[in-house]
Order: C-alpha cells, then sequence, then structure tokens
C-alpha cells in the first residue's frame, strides 16, 4: 500500500474483492503532494478505496478527502480531528445518496471497455476528450475547520453513463482498457453530513491518483514484465545464452531437463526386461537403482537331454 512520498503517517490504497491490490510505480516525476500508482483492473470485480492515519502524520486538524473516479466527485469522507487515528481506519465503498430518512449506497465496480474497430472514424476525436479522465482513480485531501452537522442535507443516487463502443484508435497512448460502473442502490446505514469550510484557499495538501488498467495494458506500458521466450537449449548458440536473462536460462533448462527425463523413461521402458542395470541408470554419485535380477543358478540347474556332442559316461 503506497504510503505519501512526502507526508508520513498518510497512505491510500484499493482494495479489490476484499483483497489489497498491488501497486506499480511507473517513476514519472510528480509534484510533491502527489503520489502516483497503477494498479490491475479485474473486469466485473467492485472495489473499496481505503485511508489510513498514522503517527507522524499531524491530528491537529480535520480533513476532507474527495473522491474523484474518472472525472467525478463521487463521495466525500470527512474526517474529524478525533477520528484521525481510528484503527481499521476509513473506507469509500461507494457513493451514499440520502432520501427522505432512507440511505442509499451504490458499489464501486470495474467494468470493461466495449472496444471496436467498426466505429466511425469520425466520432474518435469526441471520444479521446470524453475518456481523457477515464481510468483514474484520484484522491485530495484538504485541511478544514468547524465541521458541523447538516440533518437536512439531502443527495441523489449518482448516475456514471456507459460510454458505449468505442474505437480503439481513440484509447491510443493510454492504454485504456476499463471504466467505472456503479451498482444498483442498496439501503446502508445512516451516516452523517457536515458543513465545514476548507483552509488554505482551498487547495488540496496532498493527493493520490490510482490509474486502473487490464493486465495486458500494464504489460503493454512496461509495468509488468512479459513473459519470457522460452528459446530451445540445445539449439541456441553461445550468443543467445550471453543475451538471455537469468529467468529465460531458468526456464530453458527446466524446459530441456524435463525432456531429458523424459527420453530417458522410454529409453528404459524400451530396454530388455531381463537387463539387470543399464548405463542410463547411473548419474555420477546418486545410488544406483536395481530394477530386476535373473538367479543365473538357477537357470544352469535346468536339466536337458544329452546331444551326440557330449560324452556319456555311464555308472554301474
Amino acid at each position: 500500500m503506497p504510503k505519501h512520498a512526502t507526508i508520513p503517517g498518510l497512505e491510500a490504497f484499493i482494495m479489490i474483492n476484499g483483497q489489497s491490490c498491488k501497486e506499480h510505480d511507473d517513476r514519472t516525476p510528480v509534484a510533491s503532494n502527489c503520489t502516483e500508482r497503477y494498479i490491475e483492473a479485474q473486469s466485473g470485480a467492485t472495489f473499496e478505496i481505503h485511508l489510513r492515519f498514522t503517527r507522524p502524520f499531524t491530528n491537529d486538524q480535520n480533513v476532507s478527502v474527495i473522491v474523484t473516479i474518472d472525472g467525478k466527485d463521487l463521495d466525500e469522507l470527512v474526517n474529524r480531528q478525533s477520528e484521525l487515528y481510528e484503527k481499521e481506519g476509513h473506507v469509500s465503498k461507494g457513493p451514499i445518496s440520502k432520501a427522505g430518512e432512507n440511505f442509499w449506497q451504490q458499489k464501486y465496480r470495474f467494468a470493461k471497455l466495449d472496444i471496436k474497430e467498426e466505429v466511425p472514424t469520425a466520432e474518435i476525436n469526441v471520444q479521446k476528450e470524453q475518456l481523457v479522465n477515464t481510468g483514474t482513480i484520484s484522491l485530495h485531501f484538504y485541511h478544514i475547520e468547524t465541521p458541523s452537522p447538516n440533518k437536512n442535507f439531502q443527495i441523489a443516487e449518482r448516475d456514471v453513463p456507459d460510454p458505449g463502443p468505442v474505437h480503439e484508435k481513440a484509447l491510443k497512448g493510454g492504454a485504456l482498457s476499463h471504466t467505472l460502473s456503479l451498482d444498483e442502490a442498496e439501503p446502508s446505514e445512516e451516516i452523517e453530513y457536515l458543513d465545514a469550510e476548507y483552509v488554505d484557499n482551498g487547495e488540496a495538501f496532498a493527493v493520490f491518483h490510482f490509474y486502473y488498467r487490464s493486465l495486458k495494458a500494464l504489460k503493454e506500458l512496461h509495468l509488468i514484465r512479459h513473459s519470457p521466450e522460452l528459446i530451445d537449449l540445445m539449439e541456441c548458440d553461445d550468443d543467445v545464452l550471453l543475451n538471455s536473462s537469468p529467468e529465460q536460462l531458468r526456464r530453458m533448462f527446466a524446459h530441456w531437463k524435463h525432456q531429458e527425463e523424459d527420453r530417458q523413461r522410454l529409453k528404459r521402458e524400451r530396454s530388455d526386461s531381463e537387463t539387470v542395470m543399464g548405463d542410463d541408470e547411473v548419474r555420477g554419485d546418486e545410488d544406483i537403482e536395481l530394477l530386476g535380477a535373473i538367479d543365473l543358478r538357477k537357470e544352469r540347474r535346468k536339466r536337458r537331454k544329452p546331444s551326440q556332442k557330449d560324452e556319456v559316461i555311464v555308472i554301474g
């Protein structure tokens, strides 16, 4: 889970299907108050956004966190000074709405983009504009003062439009693969709405950006290594061996060893069943395995009729 680069004690992470997801850093220079990570999006999976404040982060001010996904502000977590260090942390599972006295929640979910080639090319530039913020989860942290309850606050359910079929050229350069969808609203526990004043001229003192992409897209962005190509150990020359990575060499040797074991096994199966031990069974200083034996003394004791070449001595 990423800790903020310049603010000790502040961390944020994404949980997918109940598991904290692995983050990838592309090492792009960012503003000092900003931390960026890439995460793997899983089609159809629900996700949650978790925050944690621990010492040495100071709890002398109230903190508000605005959750923005794909360019839309969907949730705001207001944390009083006394609540910052809560052991379980703070979580946003989806926007909460209120109608009358009832509270409802729509869970966050990843949806795979419908990427096609037959979309009219005239729409490509329009789609590029529409998708400029897609694939991004942003958290902006603000200091606030004098938070007070607002019992009359009402807010409707959120609507996140489906982008529909997207031309693959509209995604060029961004390696986009998924977008956000919201589940149907479900009854939620009551929460407290607070009014507050932003300090520092409304400037965020910390920002996290999480860019969610498919596994394939992360590989295209070189944030995850591609599986090394398997090369036949017996067919490569010295140059190939010298230029192969340790992982490639390990896979090449494992493949050769497996082939060699299969060859030796087939050779043993074809060998004469009366063979006591084949040459293939001797491997350096390893123990010799006795596959079978024949008592030759019994063979010698077998009776046979004398032939014309035998000399017969009669003892009488």
